[in-house]
């Protein structure tokens, strides 16, 4: 795989978590037929585990080339919020689950943003 593909494939990802993050919380609160869907366990530790590894893989890109970890630190605390929401949908009856995911994906998108923009600052600082 050739690095302008790499990283094409890394623009697609990126983009996919960030639109992931802002459509799918109101898909699931507008249509009750779809938060249905959302209900079963196994779509619910599918989407998650996607997200994580997509997000992983951004996270990582970057890291390579700005070599600053707070971005993964905040991305790290985001997805144990993540974690924490499933658990406690899962194994409790307690209502902090909306919280955690919102501050999750809040987190979340925080790291994408910082990891962003230090790789873009990276970027042009070497082209001078």
């Amino acid at each position: 795989m050739t690095e302008s593909t790499k990283e094409k494939l890394i623009t697609i990802a990126s983009f996919t978590c960030v639109l992931h993050c802002i459509i799918v919380p109101f898909l699931v609160m507008g249509a009750p037929l779809l938060g249905n869907f959302f209900e079963n366990i196994f779509v619910e530790l599918g989407i998650l585990l996607f997200s994580i590894a997509c997000g992983i893989a951004i996270i990582y890109n970057g890291y390579c080339k700005h070599k600053k970890k707070h971005a993964g630190i905040i991305f790290l605390i985001g997805i144990s919020f993540w974690g924490m929401h499933t658990l406690i949908e899962l194994l409790t009856h307690w209502h902090l689950d909306i919280e955690l995911l919102t501050a999750g994906t809040i987190l979340v998108l925080i790291a994408y943003r910082i990891n962003h923009k230090q790789t873009k600052s990276c970027c042009t600082t070497h082209h001078h």
